[in-house]
């Protein structure tokens, strides 16, 4: 996926984890136009509960 979006011209910013993510969003690392999230991730936690405490951290966020 990476390889593939990084052809295609986009910046691509990954995370080993939920908590990596959020810490890379709060402390203003990435400030992602588009998530894609696994929905199955390490500890039991989905990719929708991860995607709703980043949602918070962000302050330009567009819902379709």
């Amino acid at each position: 996926m990476r390889g593939l979006l990084t052809h295609w011209g986009c910046r691509v910013t990954t995370a080993s984890s939920p908590a990596e993510a959020i810490e890379h969003i709060e402390k203003g690392k990435s400030k992602p136009e588009l998530l894609i999230l696994d929905y199955r991730l390490h500890g039991n936690v989905t990719g929708i509960e991860v995607a709703k405490q980043l949602q918070s951290s962000l302050t330009n966020t567009h819902q379709y």
